[in-house]
């Protein structure tokens, strides 16, 4: 629903969705909890706007931004730190969902799958990286980040790396006050799908552990083709805390 061609439009379209988000959520509100569309990448005062409209008039789960926004991020960029204050101000974590570069265009890419696999994790990566080496989480210490629909097993490998760096470099880079992954487990969650399978199960395990137990939720991305089944998702044994804590507390 984003795009910088026509904010006007855009952000017409995203009022029209919340609008019928907010009611039909408010039929069954034990069961349901819509995102408030922001279009960020055109209008960021008009996008600050509709998700305060927005938010007065109905029960969220939070505010979802375009995949898109990290291709025009940068760690100088603090334009967009208007949109993290009113989002922590109203206690709405903000969700950024994996997709393709605003210019990829699929059906003349060979090798479409394959596309597919490796953008899913760098447009969920990409803006987890932005936040902690900007220093965004420095500034708003209650901001609340989930990256959905890119899977996670990528996320402790990517923040061992950025650790390292961050001892050798934090000369340059001194708004980061403490090791990116230590920012990360306090404001950022995933969500599973697309789930990773290890041939030894018990590897996700792992992965989890490293991540904590409170920072991931289950997500099935039904219908699509490669969706979740939480019958099947996960092979090795679970608690019944975490199986609460996965599949609902979270």
């Amino acid at each position: 629903i984003d795009s910088t061609a026509d904010p006007v439009l855009v952000l017409a379209g995203a009022r029209a969705y919340n609008r019928w988000a907010a009611e039909l959520c408010a039929q069954s509100p034990q069961r349901r909890a819509g995102l408030i569309v922001a279009p960020i990448l055109g209008d960021i005062d008009g996008a600050i706007a509709e998700i305060t409209r927005a938010h007065s008039e109905g029960l969220w789960g939070g505010v979802i931004i375009p995949a898109q926004w990290g291709e025009y991020a940068s760690y100088t960029n603090y334009k967009y730190d208007a949109i993290w204050e009113g989002c922590e101000s109203l206690d709405l974590p903000v969700h950024t969902h994996s997709g393709p570069a605003a210019h990829a265009d699929y059906g003349a890419v060979p090798g479409v799958l394959g596309l597919y696999a490796s953008e899913t994790v760098w447009w969920t990566s990409r803006p987890l990286w932005f936040l902690l080496w900007s220093g965004v989480f420095e500034r708003f210490p209650k901001l609340k980040i989930v990256l959905v629909a890119g899977g996670f097993a990528w996320a402790p490998a990517l923040c061992w790396r950025m650790d390292k760096h961050w001892e050798r470099l934090r000369v340059e880079t001194p708004h980061v006050k403490r090791p990116p992954s230590e920012y990360g487990r306090e404001h950022v969650w995933f969500t599973t799908q697309p789930i990773e399978e290890p041939d030894n199960p018990q590897h996700l395990a792992d992965v989890i552990e490293w991540l904590g137990w409170d920072r991931l939720m289950f997500s099935t991305d039904y219908p699509h083709w490669d969706y979740d089944d939480p019958n099947y998702a996960f092979k090795f044994k679970m608690s019944a805390e975490q199986r609460e804590a996965l599949f609902r507390g979270n």
